[in-house]
């Protein structure tokens, strides 16, 4: 079940680290603006996206594909949730809008539901068991939110990425092999 020799870049420093993330050394980063974030702009994303547990309803609220917020299960992990997918997840940059620079974001699934989603090409609600972070080293706008795979393949469209554990090739966002998987007990948190 061994995932040591693993190595992934900080996501404000770029220092190559080791083991499941608890934070950098070489720069201080934590990932607690992520799971509570503090300024307006990331408290009112992640309001967007817990407004299944308030309101028991998604909309696309100007969203043009797809919107997709938490349930309970979501955000009772939400830091072992966040802590996977900032260690094993892939990388890659979303545009934020015309002229303006892409956003940083790290995604990676994992084999539970946590949290459901809508989008215009399907007519009831879908489950959600990726994780994107988008702009995780931003204080300000960083925020995490559980994402459709339809929205995944079409936003990373062509790219592929690898499991972290044996390199054989997965789909973007799928940090694990199933093989590896099973040799990890199926326990996305045995990884932690």
């Amino acid at each position: 079940m061994s995932t040591v020799g693993y190595i992934y870049p900080c996501p404000q420093c770029g220092a190559h680290l080791s083991g499941p993330f608890n934070g950098c050394a070489a720069c201080g980063y934590s990932f607690g603006h992520l799971v509570a974030p503090t300024s307006p702009e990331a408290q009112n994303k992640m309001a967007d996206h817990k407004q299944l547990l308030t309101r028991g309803t998604i909309s696309l609220g100007g969203k043009p594909e797809s919107n997709a917020s938490f349930d309970y299960y979501g955000v009772a992990n939400l830091t072992d949730l966040v802590r996977f997918t900032i260690t094993y997840g892939h990388r890659s940059q979303v545009s934020s809008g015309p002229g303006r620079t892409p956003s940083d974001v790290i995604a990676a699934f994992v084999p539970e539901i946590i949290g459901s989603g809508v989008s215009r090409y399907t007519t009831d609600y879908q489950p959600c068991s990726g994780l994107c972070i988008i702009s995780p080293a931003s204080t300000k706008w960083g925020h995490p939110f559980p994402v459709l795979d339809k929205w995944v393949t079409s936003k990373f469209a062509g790219q592929t990425a690898s499991c972290f554990r044996c390199g054989d090739p997965t789909p973007f966002a799928q940090p694990v092999c199933p093989k590896c998987y099973g040799e990890l007990g199926n326990d996305w948190r045995n990884c932690l």
